[in-house]
């Protein structure tokens, strides 16, 4: 890996990802995760190669971010409808929209999205796990994990 040439070419990669995100804070982190992959990578292009690698690397990272944005958005949706449809809770335990959106924003990004695949979605352990790259094992400590830390925040939130 050309270190030089990468730093090189971060201005250009703050810029395009500046145009696709349209938030400076944004744009910053899909840079450094960018540059974070390419450092990390096994085989980069050398020479002419590494520039569009880069920029495709950049896209691919604003790509997924935005899938996974929307999926968490509606998996959110999903849980408040099943909520909202399921027998009137106890006032006591009735959580709103946003205390429930809230709540999922507090969960540690793994965590929430185990919780969304597995909880919202309706997802097998295994295929939430297959999604995002981890073993079954994994995935099920991280719906426990992540259902244990709602509810905490719940009681939390409520005394």
């Amino acid at each position: 890996m050309d270190r030089e040439a990468l730093l090189a070419l971060v201005p250009r990669l703050r810029a395009y990802a500046l145009a696709l995100s349209g938030n400076r804070t944004e744009a910053d982190d899909l840079v450094q995760e960018a540059v974070l992959r390419l450092l990390a990578a096994t085989t980069v292009p050398a020479g002419e190669g590494l520039r569009p690698f880069a920029f495709t690397t950049l896209r691919n990272i604003r790509i997924s971010a935005l899938r996974r944005r929307t999926a968490e958005q509606r998996a959110v949706g999903d849980i408040l409808a099943v909520s909202e449809t399921a027998a009137a809770p106890r006032p006591e335990s009735a959580l709103t929209a946003d205390a429930m959106i809230a709540l999922l924003q507090k969960l540690a990004p793994a965590l929430r999205e185990a919780v969304i695949l597995v909880g919202a979605h309706g997802l097998s352990h295994a295929e939430a796990a297959s999604i995002c790259g981890v073993a079954e094992g994994t995935m099920k400590a991280r719906v426990s994990r992540a259902r244990a830390r709602l509810a905490d925040l719940a009681r939390a939130d409520h005394r």
